[in-house]
């Protein structure tokens, strides 16, 4: 049986759209291969995902690896993300929430100046559920999504002089996209159908980045992203059918590119801004260009307040309060070929101890997304993150 699978794709965009939907994520996790998440580190969500041109200690930068030359000692660090979101579309007010492992990473430190790490990543998010009963009909439909895709990185940062650094990393992306199409007649003499379509998918992606120190007070950053074309399968699985339908495919994943700067107010406040831009134009399925997608962009603002460093100072003297704004342009488009905007405040906090060598770091981001004119879906969004990081000095050798 020959598949268009551009038809089938657009049919699934418009299948979810009149839906009476129940979600356990964004609704505009459905297109595509989800929505993707730019995310630098948990110190970075409270102050707005700032952070290409930031150095720090503990925490690896996802997007650029060059700020990891500056770690002192050898890093671990880890995260774990929940949200809610409540959806609004029509005369339907839902809620849901759905909370995930955030990825790991580990970055040693070969000498000054020069860190390796490797870590495991979530790339993309492909969690959703919709049913539907419309009139009197006799049965009930259903779409459900599961899986999503992720990203094992090994990377490098090294410092050429005391004003530049560079960075590296592969990144190797794979996963699965699960859906089930379901039908659920109330007639018992009717067989319930089930459909299942998977997606199978990995491919290579690099990064490269670079921090740049101007003077005492102002630093920039930026990293450019390759982009990807992913390949793999698409498995269709019939209920009443024995054979499984395997055809090949492809997706060319669109660059991306960032830079940022942060200033030095005074040794206890640092602030700062990036513009991220996702070239969501260029995306291919199958190697035909697909209308649902668009140029995105992000800008962040934040700012990290840290009262003091000093060892024998006061606890809450040494806590880092961190807050900031962001502005998101999705690459996905509207229904009515409208752009999607996001927009969110963020607080968090850095909770240092083990002599400032361990931080606990704590975000929260509450904003919007969409609208809800033309009978769109928008979304409310609330989302809290937490990430651990401890270093420890690796390859130290004593005085003989």
């Amino acid at each position: 049986m020959k598949i268009n699978l551009k038809f089938l794709l657009s049919n699934i965009i418009l299948f979810t759209v009149g839906f009476t939907p129940i979600y356990s994520q964004s609704v505009f996790s459905t297109i595509g291969f989800g929505e993707i998440r730019y995310f630098l580190n948990s110190r970075s969500a409270g102050m707005g995902h700032l952070g290409l041109a930031v150095a720090d200690d503990l925490s690896y930068n996802r997007l650029n690896p060059a700020a990891s030359a500056e770690m002192k000692d050898t890093s671990f660090d880890a995260g774990y993300i929940f949200e809610g979101i409540k959806i609004s579309q029509k005369n339907n007010n839902l809620s849901a929430s759905l909370s995930r492992f955030n990825g790991a990473s580990l970055s040693i430190k070969i000498k000054d100046g020069l860190v390796i790490t490797g870590g495991l990543f979530p790339y993309s998010e492909y969690e959703f559920e919709f049913f539907s009963r419309i009139g009197d009909d006799n049965f009930s439909t259903g779409l459900l999504g599961n899986g999503g895709l992720s990203s094992a990185t090994a990377g490098i940062g090294f410092r050429l002089s005391e004003k530049l650094s560079l960075g590296f990393s592969y990144n190797r992306i794979f996963g699965r996209l699960e859906e089930q199409t379901l039908i659920d007649f109330d007639d018992p003499d009717y067989i319930d159908t089930k459909d299942n379509i998977d997606k199978i998918l990995h491919g290579n992606c690099f990064n490269f980045g670079l921090t740049y120190k101007i003077n005492e007070k102002l630093k920039t950053g930026g990293f450019f992203s390759t982009g990807s074309k992913l390949g793999g399968r698409i498995e269709f699985k019939h209920v009443y059918e024995k054979t499984i339908e395997s055809p090949e495919i492809n997706a060319n994943m669109p660059f991306s590119v960032g830079f940022g700067g942060i200033y030095t107010l005074n040794p206890k406040t640092i602030l700062g801004a990036d513009l991220l831009i996702f070239k969501g134009s260029q995306y291919k399925y199958n190697d035909q260009n697909v209308n649902f997608v668009k140029d995105a962009y992000r800008i962040s603002v934040g700012t990290e307040i840290t009262p003091s460093t000093r060892v024998f100072d006061d606890y809450l003297k040494k806590i880092s309060y961190r807050f900031g704004f962001f502005t998101n342009s999705l690459y996905l488009k509207d229904i009515d070929n409208s752009s999607i905007r996001e927009y969110f405040i963020t607080g968090g906090l850095g909770l240092p101890f083990n002599r400032d060598r361990s931080r606990i770091d704590l975000s929260l981001e509450v904003g919007m997304r969409g609208s809800s004119d033309n009978d769109l879906a928008s979304e409310k969004i609330i989302r809290l993150t937490a990430g651990f990081s401890s270093s420890e000095t690796w390859f130290f050798r004593g005085k003989e």
